[in-house]
């Protein structure tokens, strides 16, 4: 685990309550992907279809998500960018997977061929235009930050934050800023 310095800004300064939520719900997350993996690897006889695939896909994505955002909290993964990717992906595996296994159980309760292919159609159609852009736009904005060293990523979260303001703040004897006159 990386050292947090409290002279350097760059390091993330966690509190101990903070922490233990987290890893609770990290764990929660964790409880509920091993007992959807056993289940599922005792259950199915055949591991071919889009239900079991969609299954696992989920499963890995809810386990890897909030593990990413530790390593990534704690200092353990040093490149955002990284980190970032596999946020964004384990992100995808997460709702496109659910997604898919709503689909693919879809049959049992909707019998027109046409409505169950336009939900196939608007899954693909949530992927393109949503999860895509928005993976992109984080890593974008991600790099930009640490190009040019922007407030949230240089300073620490337990600091104030320091505004220097352009002009002298007036005093109670100067009168910078226009009266208000009660209108009769």
């Amino acid at each position: 685990m990386a050292i947090m310095d409290k002279d350097n800004p760059a390091t993330y300064h966690m509190n101990l309550p903070t922490a233990m939520v987290i890893a609770s719900f990290t764990t929660i997350a964790w409880v509920n992907t091993i007992e959807l993996q056993l289940r599922i690897w005792m259950r199915f006889k055949r591991y071919t279809g889009l239900y079991f695939w969609s299954l696992l896909l989920c499963s890995w994505g809810c386990a890897i998500h909030p593990l990413s955002f530790v390593m990534l909290d704690f200092n353990i993964w040093t490149n955002p960018h990284v980190a970032g990717v596999v946020i964004g992906i384990s992100w995808w595996c997460m709702v496109t997977g659910q997604a898919l296994v709503l689909y693919s159980r879809l049959h049992l309760v909707v019998r027109d061929k046409r409505k169950i292919r336009w939900v196939l159609v608007m899954i693909i159609t949530n992927f393109c235009i949503l999860h895509i852009p928005i993976m992109i736009l984080s890593q974008v904005v991600s790099a930009s930050c640490h190009m040019f060293q922007c407030l949230p990523c240089t300073q620490s979260l337990t600091e104030p934050h320091r505004h220097t303001p352009t002009s002298p703040r007036p005093t109670n004897g100067s009168k910078s800023t226009p009266s208000t006159k009660k209108s009769k």
